[in-house]
């Protein structure tokens, strides 16, 4: 994440008075055996982001929400999902 992206979705918490949540990856990202295991992982965890995210946009009624995420949730649905499963899916080669 950038930190455009992090400043776009730290804003609204700051707003509202909601303390962002420590970062609890630095350091401790998974290894995986291999990069086509690590990719196959990535496309679940985008897909399962992706869940997470549309069920918050449902529960929210404050609408600069869903529009600071939504560019994010694209990216991610349209450029990630997609890269990491041409990644999985060429096993290894």
């Amino acid at each position: 994440m950038t930190d455009t992206q992090l400043s776009a979705l730290l804003a609204p918490a700051e707003r509202y008075g909601v303390t962002a949540p420590q970062d609890r990856w630095t350091g401790s990202a998974p290894r995986y055996s291999s990069l086509s295991v690590g990719c196959a992982e990535a496309v679940q965890a985008e897909i399962d982001n992706g869940a997470i995210d549309e069920e918050a946009f449902k529960t929210t009624a404050r609408a600069e929400i869903p529009s600071v995420y939504h560019p994010l949730r694209e990216a991610s649905s349209d450029r990630h999902l997609p890269a990491f499963r041409r990644c999985a899916e060429r096993k290894g080669r």
